[in-house]
């Protein structure tokens, strides 16, 4: 929504028809477009990103692929609100700064991580690829997660020297040359991990998180984003 009664851009998918796309403006509809295919499905689960670019649109994103783009007809200045409604549960809605990496990446994290929040990536696994690290850190590792392409992913931490206990994950949720999203949010019992909108695990706190300032990935992965949440 824009100011007064204007629509900055009506999202509107029909399940098992294709999206439409509009803008309200003026007191009327304008024309009217639509993406050439549906993305969802009665009954799974979903991430969708609305990237907005500055110069052209909004990049609709629907679990890391990217589904269609709607150019910009109000500027982005007058859009301040947000509208959801109609047959969807949501369990998260977020705000991003979006950065893009380059692989290995190490980064502060904007004043440390907290509950109720979530980091976010978008991204790719190469066709070729083995595994890839994940780290959240200060001196010591919260969190090593470590994704072996047709394995399990396993979890740890580092404290005092030492690796500590590994644990591992029941499924292994990323194919070789297919893009993901994936969400870790983080509560106060731990890290939930979300691939493509389903939880996949859980890892309880062992360093408590306001000692946590750096994210570290390396590894085989291609990403496009990283972003942090406040969840809503």
């Amino acid at each position: 929504s824009s100011d007064g009664d204007d629509v900055a851009l009506h999202f509107n998918p029909l399940i098992g028809q294709k999206v439409t796309l509009s803008s309200f403006r003026n007191g009327k509809w304008e024309s009217e477009e639509s993406a050439s295919a549906e993305p969802f499905t009665k009954g799974a689960p979903f991430t969708m990103f609305f990237a907005i670019n500055t110069e052209e649109g909004y990049e609709v994103f629907v679990n890391g692929v990217k589904h269609c783009m709607f150019k910009h007809r109000i500027p982005v200045e007058k859009v301040s609100t947000l509208n959801i409604g109609g047959d969807v549960s949501l369990n998260m809605i977020g705000y991003i700064n979006v950065s893009t990496t380059v692989i290995p990446y190490v980064g502060t994290i904007p004043e440390g991580i907290k509950p109720d929040m979530a980091v976010c990536f978008q991204g790719t696994v190469p066709a070729d690829s083995d595994q890839y690290v994940l780290l959240y850190y200060g001196d010591d590792v919260a969190l090593h997660f470590k994704p072996c392409i047709g394995q399990k992913v396993t979890l740890n931490s580092f404290r005092n020297g030492k690796w500590e206990s590994e644990e591992s994950a029941s499924a292994e949720p990323f194919t070789r040359g297919a893009p993901f999203t994936m969400f870790f949010a983080i509560n106060t019992e731990g890290y939930e991990v979300f691939v493509n909108g389903v939880k996949h695990c859980m890892f309880k706190h062992r360093i408590p998180v306001e000692k946590v300032s750096t994210l570290n990935i390396g590894g085989d992965v291609s990403l496009n984003m990283i972003g942090y949440i406040n969840v809503s």
